[in-house]
Formats: structure tokens, sequence, C-alpha cells
């Protein structure tokens, strides 16, 4: 009798039942990598139901359980890697807490530097268990040294990995759409990212209108029900203020290609994607000045004072001409180089490595 091959490795790939964002993009990046390197040793499994038809096909996610959501995390995935004696790994979500042979990967700890952004059951569930992830589980990964320094802070000393994010889900995209109308021949400034209030997007918009700058401001992402309401957003109407809800990479490429200058006004990341994916696409970028964006971005970007954002035209010119005096474009910019694929798959595979003993 030929003894069955032991799965070395377990992915939990609930993302891809939920909208690709910043995450699920990272999550979905690592998956493919793994993918190509593992082979017969890896397995991709997610919850029955709805899941992206793309993703489940170039994964072979295997689809299993009587649970969903947060439940089949925490009780039909433990199950399956237990069975099969495998290695979870986990790039978002919530990993089973009492599977402890688990690899997670914490993004950033906002729940922690600003709580009240947060519903109250969000921020009591993921203080628990990121400090109970943090103490057992077998191994930890971040996406920045920042956030790895943010974890041996408020958590302790313990091996941490950096598995960086890339833009490797541009390379080779094309547009799928044009320009909306009413931003065809029309300057814009560009922000993207989930509307909750640690994106600052509230006081982006306020401060565009009292400077009444001569320009569109474009904001597309969509808002998450883990956060608090932005009571004042429904407020801030103007022909100038232009939400365009979710979109997907495909549709953005025009929204990135044409701007002006990309905004991001975040008052904290872990690490702060948009802004890599507006260079690729030679868009110059004006950020505020957080340590995560500092330690990514460097002298690449123009700052501004977390304490606000003002003459916002001025300092997208000076963005602007930084950009140009640069004269570094696109996948040659030494920050496309630096968050490559190539590295990320270094960073990857030496962390997972590490654990196949």
């Amino acid at each position: 009798m030929t003894k069955k091959a032991r799965i070395k490795y377990v992915v939990n790939c609930r993302f891809a039942t939920q909208d690709t964002t910043g995450v699920q993009r990272y999550a979905l990046e690592c998956s493919r990598i793994l993918k190509n390197s593992f082979m017969n040793d890896i397995v991709f499994v997610a919850p029955k139901g709805h899941i992206n038809p793309f993703i489940k096909d170039e994964l072979c996610i295997k689809q299993f359980g009587f649970f969903k959501g947060y439940f089949w995390e925490q009780i039909s995935l433990p199950l399956y890697s237990f069975m099969n004696s495998s290695i979870l790994m986990c790039f978002c979500g919530t990993p089973p807490i009492f599977y402890k042979k688990t690899i997670y990967t914490i993004h950033d700890l906002s729940f922690v530097r600003y709580p009240e952004f947060f519903n109250l059951y969000y921020q009591f569930f993921y203080k628990f268990f990121v400090r109970l992830a943090f103490e057992r589980f077998l191994g930890i990964s971040a996406v920045s040294q920042f956030t790895k320094n943010e974890l041996i802070d408020f958590y302790g000393r313990r091996e941490i990995f950096v598995v960086c994010n890339t833009v490797n889900h541009l390379i080779g995209i094309k547009e799928s759409a044009e320009l909306p109308l009413p931003l065809k021949n029309e300057n814009y400034f560009l922000t993207v990212g989930s509307i909750d209030p640690r994106k600052n997007i509230e006081q982006l918009i306020k401060i565009f209108l009292k400077e009444n700058v001569n320009a569109k401001l474009v904001i597309v992402g969509q808002k998450n029900r883990v956060f608090t309401e932005l009571k004042d957003l429904s407020k801030l109407r103007s022909s100038n203020i232009i939400f365009t809800g979710y979109l997907t990479d495909n549709q953005l490429v025009a929204y990135y290609r044409n701007a002006e200058c990309f905004i991001y006004p975040s008052l904290y990341e872990g690490f702060g994607i948009p802004p890599l994916e507006a260079l690729y696409f030679d868009t110059p970028v004006l950020l505020s000045d957080i340590p995560a964006h500092r330690e990514i971005y460097g002298n690449y970007a123009h700052y501004f004072p977390l304490s606000g954002i003002t003459n916002i035209e001025k300092n997208a010119e000076i963005a602007v001409s930084k950009k140009k005096s640069a004269k570094i474009h696109g996948k040659k910019h030494p920050l496309i180089i630096k968050y490559s694929p190539a590295n990320q798959k270094k960073q990857l595979l030496k962390m997972a490595l590490n654990f196949d003993r």
C-alpha cells in the first residue's frame, strides 16, 4: 500500500470569498509564490459558498466544511490542518486561536493605536486574539519593519519575519475601462483606500473644499463595517468631490495614470501600498508624515505633517517637481525594484522553510 504524502502546508484562502483589496491582495500574492514553490506539498482551502472563480481555479482551492466566516476559520480550518499534521498559513483574516502550528501575518496594530476608529466588538476581539496569537503561534510575520517594531513594543520580543508587499498584481495589467466622463480632460487628485476614520479622508475633503482647490478630488474605496461611522461625509457634498466606490485593479489603472498627484493622508499604516501603486504608474505622491511611510517611501515622496494637510496645491506642486527631478520611472523606480515579487518570494520562502523541519 502506497503511503499518502504528507501535506506540509495548508493556506487559509477565505480571502478568495471577499473583494480583493489590500490584505486580500497580499494573501493572494503570497499564495501564488507558495503554490509555485511547494507544488504537491501544499493545499489551499476555503469555506463553501461564494468564491472568486479565477482565484479558485488558479490556486486549485478546496472548499469544504459546514461553517462560514469566523466559525469556519475557528472550527473547520484547524480540524483540516490537524488531520493532515500541517503547518497552517494565514496571511489575513482570523486564524484559529487554538491551533498552534500556525504562521500568521499581522499587517498593523491600528486597533491598538486607534481603538476609537473600530466598533467595540472588533476592538475587543482583535486585542485579545492578536496577543494570544503572538504568544502561542508557531510563526509571526509582519509587512514592514515598522510593524515588527510595533509588535515588539506592545507584546514583547520573539522571532518575527518581515514579508513585504509588492506591486506584483500590477505587472502586465491593462486598462479595462476609460475614465468616466466627469474626469475626462479634467485635473484631479487621487486617493485610494477604505473609507474609514484612520485614512483621514474627512479632513482631506474639508481642507480641499476650504482651499477651493482648482481640481477634483477622486476617492476610491468603500466602507468596512468594522469601523465606526464617518458622520460628516454626507455633509461634504460637492461637484469636485467624486466617490467611485470599489474598483478592480484593471479599472484603477486609468485613475492612477491620469492623476495630477496621489494624496494619502492616513493617520496610521503598517505598510501603505497605494502610494507604491501610484509610483508604479509614474504618479507623484503626497503623503502624511508617519513612520511606515518614511520607512517605505523615504525621499521618493513629499510629506505633510500629521497635524494636518494645508496648501494642497502648493504641496502637490512640490511632489510633482520632486518626481520629475528624480528622473526615474515606473518599473525602474528603486522602490518598485526593492519591493519586487522576487524580494517578497525570498522573504516568504525563508520564513516557510524555517519551520519545515
